[in-house]
């Protein structure tokens, strides 16, 4: 087996090193009812997150379908999560269950209604 170039002799590394950490997209927090936003900063909804997002998972945010621009750890794209009420944007490996998204409107072109929906992508 070869590891950075280099040849490794059978036996040498540990299986535990070998096996990378299983997972898997959640189904959960799909069509989440959005909040009415009004201004920059308002919780989109009611509730967090349902799950930490697995170590070096990506998570994308859709509102009706359509993918949005996610804060890692900023304030000024569509959307970021938060724990402290909108105050600290969360870095996305920071994220963790009960994490509560926050609305953009004059950046992401449009407010939140009712009608509208949420969806999170990402691994547990």
């Amino acid at each position: 087996m070869l590891q950075d170039g280099k040849q490794l002799r059978n036996g040498s590394v540990p299986n535990s090193k070998l096996v990378t950490p299983a997972a898997f997209p959640t189904k959960d927090d799909k069509a989440i009812v959005c909040l009415a936003t009004a201004a920059d900063h308002d919780p989109a909804t009611a509730s967090g997150i349902t799950h930490t997002p697995a170590s070096g998972s990506m998570v994308t945010v859709l509102v009706n379908g359509a993918q949005q621009v996610l804060g890692d750890g900023v304030k000024t794209k569509d959307c970021y999560f938060s724990a402290d009420g909108g105050v600290t944007a969360k870095a996305i490996a920071s994220i963790v269950a009960t994490d509560v998204l926050y609305w953009n409107g004059s950046i992401a072109g449009f407010q939140l209604a009712t009608t509208d929906t949420l969806s999170y992508n990402y691994d547990v």
